[in-house]
């Protein structure tokens, strides 16, 4: 591939890497203040360190999430550098699916399991959200898309061997 500072490949990958970086940084810092909440940061008598932990292990598939989110964004920083089918994409790929498809099965069977445990009522009878369910299966997919970039980087080094 091209190294030319205009490839329009290369101007995606920058602006994506960026959209990322602040997507995933502003998500986080929601994050963090919704759970202090959860916790009583926000009540009169401050957080309730006892909380603290519960609301960890509530926010894991939130924060895997946003794992996968950084992990795309180091994919984009690759292309932006001119390696789109190098090996960080290809492990970037593959760790998103990874992260994704545990953080849909966090979501659907232990987080329902730990709220029940610490005292929470459920908001419905089976946790079995469409949108996490379609989450997890992109993760899959994804990791499908780091073979195919894996493949397509082995092409490319045979193909520029050959010329």
């Amino acid at each position: 591939m091209a190294r030319d500072e205009g490839d329009p490949v290369r101007v995606s990958a920058v602006r994506l890497r960026m959209l990322l970086t602040g997507a995933a940084v502003g998500l986080l810092l929601i994050l963090v203040a919704e759970r202090l909440g959860y916790a009583g940061a926000y009540r009169r008598g401050g957080v309730d360190a006892a909380q603290l932990p519960a609301q960890l292990l509530l926010s894991l598939p939130a924060l895997m999430n946003l794992a996968a989110l950084w992990c795309l964004r180091t994919a984009a920083a690759a292309a932006a550098a001119g390696q789109p089918f190098g090996r960080v994409a290809v492990t970037a790929f593959r760790r998103v699916g990874a992260l994704l498809a545990a953080s849909a099965a966090t979501a659907l069977l232990v987080v329902p399991l730990l709220a029940r445990a610490i005292g929470q009522t459920p908001t419905r009878l089976i946790d079995a959200d469409i949108s996490t369910l379609v989450l997890g299966v992109i993760g899959l997919g994804m990791i499908f898309v780091g073979q195919l970039i894996a493949r397509a980087a082995h092409a490319e080094r045979e193909l520029e061997a050959f010329f």
